[in-house]
Parts: C-alpha cells; structure tokens; sequence
C-alpha cells in the first residue's frame, strides 16, 4: 500500500513539473497558432506574447484572431476600414504591431486630406502561410460595407510597392465621388 502511495505521488509530482516546464517554455516562446475549422489554421484570439525567433516584438492578437486592436462591429460613423490581406508579410509577426505595413497604411492615410475628419482603420488579416483561398475564407465574415480591400498585389499594381508611404504616393483612396 505504500508503495503505490509513493508511486502515485511520484507520479503526481512529475505531471506538475512537466506542467510548470511547459508553461515557462510557452512563456518565452509562445505559440500563437491554432486550429481552425475552415482555414486550417489561425492566430488563435485573445493571445500575447513576446516573440523574439526572427526580430522581437510584443504580439497581441485580438477577440477576433488577427493582430491589432479590437475592432467595433458594426463599424462607427465616419470610420473608413481598410482590409489588408496576406500572409506573413502582412502579418508581420517579426516587428511591433505599430511598424506593420497595415497599421503604417492606415496611419498615412488618416493624413491624407480628401479623408479629413474621418477615422481610418486597417485591419490586418494576415496570417503565415495564407494563400489567396484561405485570405478568401478569412474575410467572408467581415461584411463587404465593413471595409476597402487591399492586398499587397493590388499594392504593386498601383505602383505603391513596400517603400516610403505619403499621401501623394497612395492617391488617398478611397476617392471621393
């Protein structure tokens, strides 16, 4: 009988520890994936953490699962939204949450004089790894009146590229009229 006592115990006693390894290890190296049902995988909601594999930067991800604050649904008047799909790029998981392309884009944009007294935000729905199927999937939720659509190759084509950003360069879409 003591013997199974202590083996228990023993047991018990490993379980705890492996636990307590697997959360410190978690700690400096959070994983911020998860399953998900109809796109394979997703920045899984509510998540934080300092990420330092390849650059170093405080990662939130939000309620919804992408980085960034949290948005208002529905969204508020005189609000301008901008989606900003794409794949690790775009989620630019290596730099803080200020110096993604998304959050510089709705930044510039919030300057640009035809958008004057309107708030712009850009909601970053990149994710590593997406493909333009999965990009699909992931803004059907997301009502088509809820926010302009870029991606990085429409981008190109409008000769915007990755440097500098100013008004001038990015024609201060949306345009009015």
């Amino acid at each position: 009988m003591g013997t199974a006592v202590l083996i228990i115990f023993g047991v018990i006693c490993a379980g705890l520890i492996a636990e307590g390894g697997v959360r410190i290890a978690n700690h400096f190296f959070p994983y911020f994936y998860c399953y998900d049902a109809a796109r394979g995988w997703g920045l899984r909601p509510n998540t934080s953490g300092y990420y330092r594999r390849e650059g170093a930067s405080y990662v939130k991800v939000n309620g919804d699962g992408f980085r960034g604050p949290d948005f208002a649904r529905p969204k508020p008047p005189g609000t301008i939204r901008i989606a900003v799909l794409g794949d690790s790029y775009t989620e630019a998981i290596q730099v803080p949450y200020e110096d993604t392309f998304a959050s510089v884009a709705a930044r510039v944009l919030a300057q640009c004089p035809l958008l004057k007294g309107k708030r712009v935000e850009a909601l970053n729905f990149g994710v590593d790894g997406y493909g333009t199927a999965q990009e699909l999937v992931t803004l059907r939720p997301w009502p088509r009146c809820l926010c302009r659509i870029m991606t990085r190759s429409r981008c190109r084509r409008s000769g915007l590229g990755f440097g500098p950003w100013t008004p001038r360069r990015c024609g201060c879409w949306p345009k009015s009229g």
